[in-house]
């Protein structure tokens, strides 16, 4: 679907977030496919209670996605982050809706989901109604602790793709570092150069993506100075150790 030079930022569906992407100029939004992450409805500071009802808010999220995602060649969607999805208080036709709301705007919205033994079973339920009502495949985002093993997690990944009835091509492959840690770059690409290498048909695959992020342990607050940023390095350092990767 794309190559190494595409960048998938992880986001929130939020006010901040949206707004970045919504002033993103045309020619890079064919470079960029974000990942949004539904959340939790926002708490009044006062009443101490939700802004709104759940329902409402898919409604909003799919009104503001609607009006920013057009040009980008993927947009992943992840519903974990709203707990009413997997605790089954939300009619699954309603999370439906939403991605047929913003379905005809971007090339491709992707749902995400993740090992399916790792998901309630409601949620998986969601996203597989989802899968078979959009036809635009899954993206299976996967975490540390996923990647320990690559024997469990052969056979974890063939379940999964069993549940969702979905072929390796109509399947991305997010491998999510979450937060980097330490400093040794040349540790961390070795690592993860292994992880890579042993993947289950690692080429099979629609597209195979990295992702993580990366802020300072310490930050004096009003500090104005750049820091590098230890996921960037460890991207570039893959890059140059692209010829002890396996061909994707």
């Amino acid at each position: 679907m794309f190559n190494h030079a595409h960048y998938v930022p992880i986001l929130k569906c939020k006010q901040g977030e949206i707004k970045a992407v919504e002033f993103l100029k045309d020619n890079l939004k064919g470079k960029i496919s974000p990942l949004f992450n539904f959340t939790e409805v926002d708490i009044h500071y006062k009443t101490k209670e939700p802004r709104k009802s759940d329902e409402k808010h898919i409604v909003d999220m799919g009104k503001q996605l609607a009006k920013l995602i057009r040009g980008h060649k993927a947009v992943f969607i992840d519903i974990l982050g709203l707990s009413s999805i997997s605790e089954g208080l939300i009619d699954s036709r309603k999370v439906i809706n939403f991605f047929e709301s913003i379905g005809c705007v971007a090339e491709r919205v992707i749902p995400v989901a993740g090992i399916i033994r790792d998901r309630k079973k409601v949620f998986n339920e969601v996203v597989s109604s989802i899968c078979k009502k959009i036809k635009t495949g899954i993206c299976l985002r996967l975490t540390p602790s996923n990647i320990e093993d690559m024997g469990v997690l052969a056979e974890e990944i063939e379940e999964t793709m069993l549940y969702f009835n979905i072929k390796k091509n109509d399947c991305d492959i997010l491998i999510d570092l979450e937060g980097l840690k330490g400093n040794n770059v040349k540790e961390v690409v070795q690592r993860l150069i292994k992880v890579i290498n042993s993947f289950p048909k690692v080429g099979s695959w629609r597209t195979f993506i990295l992702a993580s992020s990366y802020f300072p342990s310490s930050w004096d607050r009003g500090e104005n100075i750049r820091r590098e940023r230890l996921d960037f390095k460890v991207w570039l350092e893959l890059l140059r150790s692209a010829d002890k990767i396996v061909k994707l």
